[in-house]
């Protein structure tokens, strides 16, 4: 639930996906809905200060993944950043086969209801920073947005994978931590190896797949990767600026889950958070230790 005045963009020449959702993201989300077919205009109108949208929703049918993925790079450094989202990843709203996801609760229609939601959002986002801020090392950090991801989002477990830029090309990332039944053996694993990977990586677009066992064969690479059977998934990565950090993965361990907007919105602001926060730690700690350096000189 987003807060009075704040609005969406919707990039998609289907007017039948226009119409659902302009109705939708008001009723359930409090969002405005603005829409266009246009690449240059969406990214002008995102990247307008005076017309600040909350959320950018981009159709890949329109513009394929390549093109989208520059939308995503431009509007990231905007100084405004909404966030991007692609309509194959809000399930709750693109996919057919669950009409469900698309009743709006009767509640949503009162305002005070609409506050309270806001407030909440707002909150819960608050706590989850303040978990990061305090963390002493990025281990911690990587450790309490995962615990924050459990305790708020109510997910079962949570993995977090950090890149490994020991190489010329990135290849493989460390398991940082992995909750509720964290692992002391940090575990080197491919970052790749897999379509859904390949355009985490390369576009920065989040994973979700709310019922993996409709897509066999990414729970067999999440098997492979992480030595557990899980049921749901959603994977956003750790961005700063144009450089991918690594991910995390929440994971429902036995039921299937549909994320739903509100909830992929908190998940990308707290990863981008953890990412900036750990380069912040990282650089404080060799300024210290350079200071250490200048003030006891051999």
């Amino acid at each position: 639930m987003f807060s009075e005045g704040k609005k969406a963009i919707l990039m998609t020449d289907d007017s039948i996906i226009t119409k659902k959702l302009e109705l939708y993201l008001l009723q359930r989300y409090n969002l405005q809905l603005e829409s266009t077919t246009n690449l240059i205009e969406l990214l002008d109108r995102a990247n307008d200060l005076d017309e600040p949208y909350e959320v950018a929703i981009v159709d890949e049918k329109v513009t394929g993944l390549p093109t989208t993925a520059k939308v995503i790079l431009s509007i990231k450094d905007s100084t405004h950043i909404p966030n991007v989202f692609y309509l194959s990843t809000l399930h709750e709203m693109s996919n057919p086969s669950s009409p469900n996801h698309l009743e709006i609760p009767s509640d949503y229609f009162n305002d005070l209801f609409r506050r309270e939601q806001s407030d909440l959002r707002l909150n819960n986002l608050r706590s989850m920073f303040n978990a990061v801020m305090e963390s002493a090392s990025i281990r911690d950090i990587c450790i309490n947005t995962a615990k924050s991801f459990i305790e708020t989002l109510k997910v079962d477990s949570v993995v977090c994978v950090l890149s490994k830029y020991d190489t010329s090309t990135l290849e493989y990332g460390l398991v940082v931590c992995c909750l509720p039944e964290d692992n002391p053996d940090i575990t080197n694993i491919p970052i790749k190896g897999h379509p859904y990977f390949d355009e985490l990586l390369n576009y920065y677009k989040p994973i979700h797949v709310p019922d993996l066992f409709e897509e066999k064969e990414f729970l067999q690479v999440l098997l492979n990767k992480f030595s557990s059977i899980y049921r749901s998934v959603l994977i956003v990565p750790m961005l700063i600026g144009k450089n991918f950090l690594g991910y995390f993965g929440l994971f429902m361990n036995r039921e299937p889950r549909v994320f739903n907007l509100t909830e992929i919105d908190q998940c990308m602001r707290l990863a981008d958070f953890a990412a900036s926060t750990s380069l912040n730690l990282f650089f404080s700690k060799m300024l210290k230790i350079h200071s250490k350096e200048e003030s006891n000189p051999d």
